[in-house]
C-alpha cells in the first residue's frame, strides 16, 4: 500500500462542495492525479480509494473519489483547474494547472472548429442517409484521434 500512496500525485477536491452551490445531497468529489498517465488494476484501484479515504478527514459516504486522466479533458479542467488542492506540491500543481488550462483552450478551440465544419455539411442540413451517416462516424472517429494527439 505504501507504494500506491508514492503513485498518487495530487489529491484534489472539486464540485459543488467547492464551487459553492452543494446542496445536502451533494457528495464530495475528490480526483486523484497518479504520477504520470499510469493506468492501475482493480484490485490496486480498490486498495487506492481505500488508502484515500483514511488520509480524508471527510465521511465516507458522501465520497466519489475518481482518476483524473489528462484525456478525459473535461473532467481534467474541471477537477484541476477548478479544483481545490488537498494534497500535493503547492508549486508543482499550479505548474500543472497552467499545462492543463493550455491543453484544454487548444482541446476547446478544436472542438468548435470542428463542430462549426461540421455544421455546415449538406447532410447534416438536410438530414442524412445511412452512407452519409458512416461519413459522419468516419469524422467523429478522425477528430477524436487529433483531439487525443494534442500535447
Amino acid at each position: 500500500m505504501t507504494n500506491l500512496k508514492e503513485k498518487i500525485k495530487y489529491i484534489v477536491q472539486f464540485g459543488s462542495t467547492v464551487n459553492g452551490y452543494p446542496t445536502e445531497n451533494s457528495d464530495i468529489d475528490i480526483g486523484l492525479i497518479l504520477d504520470g498517465e499510469m493506468r492501475i488494476n482493480s484490485d490496486n484501484y480498490l486498495k487506492l480509494i481505500y488508502l484515500v479515504k483514511k488520509i480524508l478527514d471527510f465521511p465516507e459516504d458522501k465520497m466519489d473519489i475518481s482518476i483524473i486522466y489528462e484525456k478525459d479533458m473535461l473532467l481534467a479542467y474541471e477537477a484541476i483547474v477548478k479544483g481545490k488542492l488537498l494534497l500535493g506540491n503547492e508549486d508543482e500543481f499550479i505548474e500543472y494547472q497552467t499545462y492543463i488550462m493550455k491543453k484544454y483552450n487548444d482541446w476547446r478551440w478544436l472542438s468548435r472548429h470542428y463542430w462549426d465544419n461540421f455544421k455546415e455539411d449538406d447532410w447534416f442540413k438536410e438530414g442524412f442517409n445511412e452512407g452519409e451517416s458512416r461519413n459522419a462516424l468516419q469524422k467523429a472517429r478522425a477528430f477524436k484521434k487529433v483531439s487525443d494527439g494534442i500535447e
